[in-house]
């Protein structure tokens, strides 16, 4: 990873549309850094309550593969991304 850059999300919450989901909107991820796992780079943090259907996920650590991100969007916060989606 040393010899790619990737962009600083600290402090903020990332929205990503997947290529390997198109049913799946957004897998949104609070907390996110990146980290090499299995050769591959991954965007890791923690799911947040009140961004899926039920919450069965919420407050579960989640991986990203990187190379299957289509689109991000970037957020200050879960209450910046809750206000903007209307959620």
């Amino acid at each position: 990873m040393s010899d790619m850059t990737f962009p600083d999300f600290s402090g903020k919450v990332v929205a990503c549309e997947l290529s390997t989901k198109p049913d799946i909107p957004f897998t949104v991820i609070e907390e996110p850094t990146f980290e090499m796992q299995g050769g591959r780079v991954f965007l890791t943090g923690m799911t947040p309550h009140g961004v899926n259907d039920d919450d069965w996920c919420a407050g579960a650590p989640c991986a990203v593969a990187w190379d299957s991100v289509l689109v991000y969007y970037v957020f200050e916060s879960l209450e910046d991304l809750e206000e903007k989606t209307g959620d």
